[in-house]
């Protein structure tokens, strides 16, 4: 279909017959193969103060949580790409991965995660609102985050109301912040890591 251009939507889905003959800028608007599409947000600020240090426990549940919902959208045959706010262990680049669904595309996701630290280079609000016009309109946002406060709130509500499908996947100990807008997806993992930490002698 066609939709009037929102903000956020990228260059590639205008349709430039519809805007010549309506003289407003107008986007195609995508059917099936937009709703295929997974981008895992992964927040590497794990107790939201910089200056207490991080968590390498909700680190590396943050991680697993990446790792295990890249497996399965990709078995599922699903467009999935990773966006983080860190910076590489051993390489001065952001740790992100372009949106794909080739062979290569698990073993790109799973090495860069093996490379994560607690290194961020800004906030995940940050981030996520730089990669903005790149995700394709309707596609899923899996945000996995230890802390989640009001500024995070915020972003998850624009782009909840810019059409993008948001769920937001807790994996910290403390109860969080706030709560996630109308009709985002907010899933407090916590207890079921304790309950799997436990039981394996995690700690």
């Amino acid at each position: 279909g066609i939709r009037d251009y929102q903000p956020g939507d990228g260059m590639k889905l205008v349709d430039w017959k519809a805007t010549a003959r309506t003289q407003t800028l107008k986007v195609r608007e995508l059917g099936s193969t937009v709703d295929h599409s997974l981008a895992i947000v992964l927040n590497l600020d794990t107790l939201g103060v910089g200056w207490l240090g991080f968590s390498t426990l909700h680190l590396e549940r943050a991680a697993t949580v990446a790792a295990s919902l890249a497996h399965e959208a990709l078995l599922d045959g699903r467009v999935v790409g990773l966006i983080t706010n860190g910076t590489s262990l051993w390489y001065e680049r952001a740790m992100s991965v372009t949106p794909a669904r080739n062979n290569q595309q698990r073993m790109l996701i799973f090495e860069t995660l093996a490379m994560v630290g607690p290194y961020v280079s800004g906030t995940i609000e940050d981030a996520l609102l730089s990669h903005r016009g790149r995700l394709p309109y309707g596609a899923t946002l899996a945000i996995i985050s230890g802390v989640f406060p009001e500024s995070l709130r915020r972003t998850v509500d624009e782009l909840q109301r810019a059409g993008y499908a948001t769920q937001v996947l807790y994996v910290g100990d403390e109860h969080p912040e706030t709560t996630a807008p109308p009709g985002a997806a907010f899933y407090d993992l916590s207890e079921y890591f304790r309950t799997q930490e436990a039981a394996s002698d995690w700690e």
